[in-house]
C-alpha cells in the first residue's frame, strides 16, 4: 500500500468531519493508519465496491408447486465489496465496534454467526448467479482512549525533539504542549495510531461466514415470511407499538412524540421523505416497495415505528444523526477510498 493512498483516505476524513470536532477526527485518522498497518499485505483484491442489488423474493414452501416470488415486494440492498480471496468470490463488509472482537467466542461473533444481512446479501448473490463463497466481516474496533494531559517528563522529552508514541512531532504540536501540557489532534491521532499498531489483533479482525445450500433455502423462506409479515401489517392497518424499543442505548425513539400523543405526524416537526431508502441509489419511485436487512430489522423492532419511517416516510426535521453513525459513516468512505488500491 503507498503513502499516498493512505494519504487519500486520511483526506477523505479530514473532509467530512469538521475541524472544530478533532477528537472524533484525530481517532478516526489514527484509527485508519492502524488498518493501513494491519492489512497493507493482504490477500483480498477488490472486484466491485458499493454494489447495489435488486432481487425477487422467492416462496420455496409449497411442494410439489413451481416456487413463486412476491407480486409487490422486492429485496434490496448495497454490499460494502465484492472481493477475490484466493481464488474465490467473497462479499466482504465492514463492522465498526467498541466491543471485544479478539476472542473468536466473544458475543460479537456470535451475534454475526446469525446476522440476517449475511444470510440474505449471499443469497441476493446466488440470484444474481455471482458465485460467492460467503461473506467476510471486516470488523475493526474502536479504542476506548481519549486525549489526556502530558506527563511533565514527556513534554520535556517532546519539546526537546523527541518522539511521541514512536513517531515525530510537529513544531505546532510541540508549541500546544508548551502551552497546554495536554495532546491536540496531532498528538492524539498518534497515540490512537500506536495503540492499534501495537495490538492490531485487539482492533482488526476479519472472520469469513459460509453457507450451505439448505441453509440458504431457509433463509429465503424467511425472507419470504417477513416480507408477507409486512404486507399483513400493511393491509390490516396494524402496527402495534413496542413501548420496550422506545428507548434504546438511553436515547428515544424519534417518533415517540407522536405514539405518546405529544405530537402529530401533521406538525412542522415533520417532512416526508420522497425515497425512504436514502442509503440506495438506484432504486425508482418511493421505495416503499423495497425491503432490505434495516427495514426488516426495524419491522422486528417496531411496527409502530416501520409504519411512521417506511409506510409514511416520516422524518424529523431536526435529526441528527448519532455520533457512532457518524463515525461510522466517515470510516467507511476512508475505507472506500483505500480500497481502491487493491481493486483488480
Amino acid at each position: 500500500m503507498s503513502d499516498e493512498t493512505l494519504a487519500v483516505a486520511l483526506d477523505t476524513i479530514d473532509s467530512l468531519v469538521p475541524e472544530m470536532e478533532w477528537k472524533t477526527r484525530a481517532m478516526a485518522r489514527g484509527l485508519m493508519r492502524g488498518y493501513d498497518a494491519r492489512w497493507s499485505d493482504q490477500a483480498e483484491r477488490m472486484i466491485v465496491c458499493e454494489e447495489e442489488f435488486v432481487v425477487p423474493i422467492w416462496n420455496l414452501a409449497n411442494k410439489g408447486i413451481k416456487p413463486s416470488q412476491s407480486r409487490t415486494l422486492k429485496f434490496a440492498g448495497k454490499r460494502d465489496k465484492r472481493v477475490l480471496r484466493n481464488s474465490s468470490r467473497w462479499i466482504l463488509d465492514h463492522k465498526t465496534t467498541s466491543v471485544d472482537i479478539q476472542d473468536p467466542d466473544a458475543t460479537y461473533w456470535r451475534q454475526l454467526a446469525i446476522n440476517a444481512q449475511a444470510s440474505w446479501y449471499l443469497l441476493a448473490g446466488h440470484y444474481e448467479d455471482l458465485g460467492v463463497e460467503g461473506i467476510i466481516w471486516d470488523v475493526i474496533r474502536k479504542p476506548a482512549i481519549k486525549p489526556k494531559k502530558i506527563a511533565q517528563t514527556m513534554q520535556k522529552s517532546v519539546v526537546a525533539g523527541n518522539p511521541y508514541c514512536g513517531f515525530d512531532v510537529s513544531d505546532n504540536a510541540q508549541a500546544y504542549i508548551v502551552e497546554n501540557g495536554t495532546e491536540n489532534a496531532e498528538l492524539f491521532e498518534l497515540r490512537v495510531t500506536r495503540e492499534t499498531i501495537n495490538d492490531p489483533d485487539r482492533y482488526y479482525q476479519r472472520k469469513p461466514i459460509m453457507r450451505l445450500l439448505h441453509d440458504m433455502v431457509d433463509d429465503c423462506q424467511e425472507l419470504w415470511q417477513l416480507a408477507q409479515d409486512v404486507l399483513y401489517s400493511r393491509r390490516c392497518n396494524w402496527q402495534p407499538c413496542n413501548s420496550n424499543a422506545c428507548l434504546t442505548y438511553g436515547s428515544p425513539c424519534q417518533y415517540l412524540g407522536i405514539c405518546s400523543g405529544h405530537d402529530t405526524i401533521d406538525s412542522d416537526n415533520w417532512r416526508r421523505r420522497e425515497q425512504v431508502h436514502s442509503e440506495l441509489d438506484s432504486i425508482e419511485g418511493d421505495g416503499k416497495n423495497i425491503i432490505t436487512t434495516s427495514r426488516l430489522a426495524c419491522f422486528q423492532n417496531c411496527r409502530r415505528k416501520h409504519h411512521y419511517r417506511y409506510d409514511l416516510g416520516l422524518e424529523r426535521h431536526d435529526r441528527e444523526p448519532s455520533a457512532a453513525l457518524q463515525f461510522g459513516t466517515t470510516f467507511h468512505a476512508a475505507l472506500d477510498v483505500w480500497w481502491k488500491a487493491y481493486k483488480l
